[in-house]
């Protein structure tokens, strides 16, 4: 027996495994275009824990090259200075792909945010799409191409339920990613077996109860008609004894010698 063993040396260590569980995390990012390249380059990253429901991470990010805000980013806060200021790239993958080993990744557009920033489907556990979850079931029908439209978040979160606190707007990415784990949990809702079902379930022992009144009640009729039926009988034999006492009679009368 002693052959089947393996031989380890005594000096070797053994590595010790962790399991971690698997969190349902929301990913969002933002985008603006650089004036060189003309391509789309990342200025803020949030991830939103989906059941926890409280947000996990955010930073923005310094995009590269020579970059245009928009009025409408610089109406909303966003700033060149901030954005120079900010982590790189480089400083933010290096984090990422260490921090979401143990995360699925829940985009609300996987495919364009996946195209702009490959590497996170590499470090993620796994990458999911919110916005075909939800359309598959709850975007508008299309006629010409017999399938439904992909929805905005916008739209999608209003019609979840979701709305905005004070100083919340979307294109944000802390908003759009909370905004989009509350439609994720909507969609676990909305999945679930209807609550009536629960409702039309019944207990043994309240069936054999209604099963039991339903016999009792099926007697309590036959007995009144038993009842009824034999208060005819003797008033059927009750005339039958009326009618042949009075045919007796009429029998005596007739058999009756005349007085002459």
């Amino acid at each position: 027996m002693s052959n089947n063993i393996i031989p380890f040396p005594s000096s070797k260590t053994l590595r010790s495994m962790v399991t971690v569980p698997v969190t349902w995390i929301v990913c969002d990012l933002e985008y603006v275009k650089s004036t060189l390249d003309n391509k789309w380059h990342v200025i803020e990253f949030a991830l939103w824990d989906i059941y926890a429901d409280k947000l996990i991470y955010q930073t923005v990010v310094k995009p590269k090259g020579d970059f245009h805000l928009s009025q409408w980013r610089q109406s909303h806060g966003y700033s060149d200075e901030d954005l120079r200021n900010a982590i790189t790239m480089e400083e933010l993958d290096n984090h990422l792909q260490y921090l979401l080993r143990s995360f699925m990744l829940c985009f609300w557009n996987k495919e364009n945010d996946l195209k702009n920033y490959p590497q996170l489907q590499t470090y993620a556990y796994g990458t999911r799409c919110a916005m075909q979850r939800y359309s598959s079931t709850y975007g508008s029908y299309d006629p010409n191409f017999g399938d439904r439209r992909y929805a905005k978040l916008v739209n999608a979160s209003a019609d979840a339920g979701f709305s905005l606190q004070q100083d919340e707007f979307f294109h944000n990415a802390e908003t759009d990613a909370k905004a989009c784990a509350h439609v994720w949990r909507y969609c676990d809702e909305m999945d679930l077996p209807s609550p009536s079902i629960d409702l039309d379930l019944v207990l043994r022992k309240e069936v054999e109860m209604l099963v039991q009144e339903s016999v009792q009640q099926k007697d309590d009729e036959i007995q009144h008609k038993v009842g009824e039926i034999i208060l005819l009988e003797n008033a059927l034999h009750e005339k039958n004894l009326a009618l042949e006492e009075g045919i007796e009679e009429e029998k005596e009368e007739v058999e009756d010698p005349f007085p002459f």
